[in-house]
């Protein structure tokens, strides 16, 4: 008796395709949900009155600079 092992390249090629591309989809969301947290950590150090951002060391120009500090360097 014979036996014959077939081996599909295109369709595990495909199959890798797809996996990539989900894998950047969501490299992407990644990026996107870190990137909307640091604006809403930004927006939320701007409503502070100026004496609460001195205490944290802050100034109104150096906000967008600590939200985004972790977002940048990654």
């Amino acid at each position: 008796m014979t036996s014959y092992t077939i081996q599909h390249t295109p369709a595990r090629a495909a199959l890798n395709r797809l996996v990539a591309a989900f894998q950047q989809i969501g490299h992407a969301m990644t990026g996107a949900d870190a990137a909307l947290r640091c604006g809403r950590e930004a927006e939320r150090l701007l409503h502070l009155p100026e004496a609460e951002l001195a205490r944290m060391g802050l100034t109104r120009d150096t906000v967008v600079q600590h939200a985004f500090r972790g977002y940048l360097v990654d």
